[in-house]
């Protein structure tokens, strides 16, 4: 609701005794709170700042993992199970890096949607489908070590296997981020553009539900997985013997005495 619309709403609204409403009076004071529609303006030496330093970071990730992934493509020793997976951490680094943070820095700075409709659902649709990648194949990853190192004699994931996980992981993230995609839309808050979840009317607990699927499952889940994996890695690693200590001192006394023969 607009300044002008309230105004006219509270000089037609009458109280109990008949008297009209001040209504220049509240909305003197209601201009300076609530119904002020005049976005922060961020001194142009912050913006100069984030924006060098979100830019950086963009850059940095773009780069460094493309790199990343350039060396495990071409060189194929490289292209182990392992590094496969590094890989598609990788690009999920790649892609946060290109579609998502400049695009929602620069909607938190502006407090105002200036870019194309389609990237309002596009920003956050790309970043939780970054975000479910990296989280659910560290979690592979983890299991990964998990069987190597408890079950070396296990057959271990293959690259057929690590390929089809990895299509896997990737067809999740994607469909877990699909309400980005269906209810995120650029509208008028005031007089600015905003890019807003509309959230269906069918069911009001919605969102709420949405949210706390998408910490389960990027945080309290994977967090159990890779907490159990490496704990049990740890405690087996530490727990066994080295080699040099299964012979106890009697057993290297009793070699020496044999080696020795007639001395003793």
């Amino acid at each position: 609701m607009s300044l002008a619309e309230f105004s006219a709403i509270m000089e037609s609204t009458d109280d109990e005794n008949g008297t009209k409403f001040n209504a220049s009076a509240l909305l003197a004071s209601a201009d300076n709170y609530t119904f002020s529609e005049d976005p922060y303006e961020v001194p142009p030496g912050i913006i100069f700042l984030l924006a060098l330093v979100y830019g950086i970071i963009s850059l940095l990730a773009v780069i460094g993992n493309g790199i990343v992934i350039l060396v495990i493509v071409k060189n194929r020793k490289m292209q182990t199970v392992t590094n496969i997976f590094i890989a598609n951490l990788a690009v999920a680094d790649v892609v946060i890096g290109m579609f998502s943070v400049p695009f929602q820095f620069q909607a938190a700075l502006l407090q105002r949607w200036v870019l194309a409709h389609f990237m309002c659902s596009l920003a956050p649709f790309v970043q939780v489908i970054s975000v479910n990648v990296s989280i659910f194949t560290l979690s592979v990853i983890a299991c990964d070590r998990y069987i190597a190192v408890l079950h070396p004699f296990k057959a271990g994931c293959s690259k057929k296997s690590a390929a089809i996980i990895i299509t896997v992981i990737w067809w999740v993230a994607i469909t877990t981020a699909l309400p980005y995609v269906l209810f995120y839309r650029v509208k008028y808050m005031g007089n600015t553009l905003q890019c807003q979840p509309t959230w269906p009317d069918f069911w009001d607990l919605f969102p709420s539900f949405y949210n706390l699927f998408l910490v389960f499952i990027q945080y309290i889940l994977p967090l159990i997985v890779i907490s159990f994996c490496y704990f049990r890695i740890a405690s087996h690693i530490w727990g066994a013997r080295a080699p040099g200590n299964n012979m106890n001192t009697e057993d290297i006394r009793s070699r020496n005495k044999k080696k020795v023969g007639g001395i003793y």
